[in-house]
């Protein structure tokens, strides 16, 4: 079973449409930047006013942060995080039944699908064991992926808590 202990949802008092309308310009600006990470992923980073409105609503020192497109076909085998202590992700793609994100048990015998909700924050605790797939023949998944390298996923959802920012975001 799924539970707090590998991911929540996150809401925050600012302006949810606003931030990401502006998300969606930046991936359309930036659609033929995206780069192969050292993790083999493609990605583009946030920067400039976009990336400093991110910062500015985390309670936390951000590592890195950007959106992942992956293309059909498209697979991340089973891992924890080496660096990063947890994320926060944010589909913003349509939600799709052939893009797969699980989190597994330690001996990796259960497997928990990610709630992903298109445009809705999603905190992961990236040291659980987790894969991410696209099984789709042509349809790219994007998500927005925000880490931290220096805090551990419960005080930051401790943190979240008690700022009042668990939940869904109230459309």
């Amino acid at each position: 079973m799924l539970d707090d202990s590998y991911c929540v949802y996150l809401n925050f008092p600012i302006d949810m449409p606003q931030l990401i309308s502006e998300i969606n310009k930046y991936v359309q600006f930036k659609i033929n930047d995206f780069y192969l990470s050292p993790n083999n992923q493609f990605r583009i980073n946030f920067q400039d006013d976009l990336g400093k409105k991110i910062r500015s609503i985390m309670p936390f020192k951000i590592s890195d942060m950007g959106v992942y497109q992956n293309s059909p076909g498209w697979d991340y085998s089973i891992h924890k995080d080496t660096i990063r202590k947890f994320a926060i992700n944010m589909l913003i793609s349509d939600e799709n039944p052939d893009f797969e994100v699980n989190f597994l048990n330690e001996d990796k015998t259960e497997k928990y699908p990610v709630p992903y909700v298109k445009n809705q924050f999603v905190l992961l605790n990236t040291q659980k064991f987790h894969y991410v797939k696209n099984n789709s023949k042509n349809i790219s998944r994007f998500c927005v992926s925000i880490g931290c390298t220096s805090v551990d996923y419960d005080t930051v959802k401790n943190t979240f808590i008690d700022n009042k920012n668990i939940g869904l975001y109230p459309y």
